[in-house]
């Protein structure tokens, strides 16, 4: 964003004196929401416990403390997406 600053001996040419840019920024600035909406699960639990219960197996079945810390991971992103505490 450019903004500059004029003052009254400076030539406007057809800008005007614009000499205060917190009044610029207030005034074309989107506005910022004072509360944020709270976000509504994006996927149904019934789904993500299914997808779960494959990451479950997968850690079972490997010894790799990389892979199972992974399908952990894995699996508590699913439980935030829908709406279910980590574990």
């Amino acid at each position: 964003m450019h903004y500059e600053v004029r003052t009254k001996a400076t030539p406007s040419y057809g800008f005007g004196t614009d000499t205060k840019p917190e009044a610029y920024l207030e005034k074309y600035l989107p506005k910022v929401p004072e509360k944020v909406e709270e976000v509504k699960p994006k996927m149904d639990p019934k789904d993500a416990n299914k997808v779960i219960e494959f990451l479950k197996a997968a850690y079972g079945a490997t010894s790799s403390k990389d892979a199972q810390k992974e399908f952990n991971r894995l699996a508590n992103e699913l439980r935030m997406v829908s709406g279910q505490p980590a574990q």
